[in-house]
């Protein structure tokens, strides 16, 4: 995991984020790379600092690396598979996840204390859902 994990952290950089850069990759259980994905606003929206600068508007607007990743894998069907993450999923995400049938989410940052992260570890668990932090 650790190629990947280089990847990822390379990968976050096309983020425009000034402050968070965060990449996902799913991948199938032969470790080979179904889709990637970084934060980011819609396509064809200014990454103008106004947007980023303010954080309920970026929040508001972003689209998270785990979506990006989700929206460009050719199949909706991902049962099995795994998504790696610079991040921890919010819960938001957590629960597109667990809706494509993602089995194992490997991360390697810190959780965030204001990413409401207690939810994402309870929803995972409940999905069963597999975490693993490869810091």
């Amino acid at each position: 995991l650790k190629v990947f994990k280089n990847m990822l952290i390379e990968y976050s950089t096309l983020s425009k984020d000034p402050r968070t850069k965060v990449a996902a990759m799913i991948l199938r259980p032969d470790l080979s790379i179904v889709s990637q994905g970084y934060n980011g606003f819609p396509a064809g929206f200014p990454d103008d600092p106004k947007y980023w600068d303010v954080r309920d508007t970026k929040n508001a607007l972003v689209i998270h690396a785990e979506e990006n990743a989700l929206s460009y894998s050719p199949t909706p069907h991902l049962h099995g598979h795994i998504l790696i993450c610079t991040h921890y999923p919010c819960p938001r995400c957590a629960s597109k996840i667990i809706k494509s049938g993602i089995s194992h989410v490997y991360y390697f940052n810190e959780k965030r204390a204001d990413h409401n992260c207690e939810l994402t570890d309870e929803v995972f668990s409940r999905a069963r859902v597999m975490t693993y932090f490869i810091g």
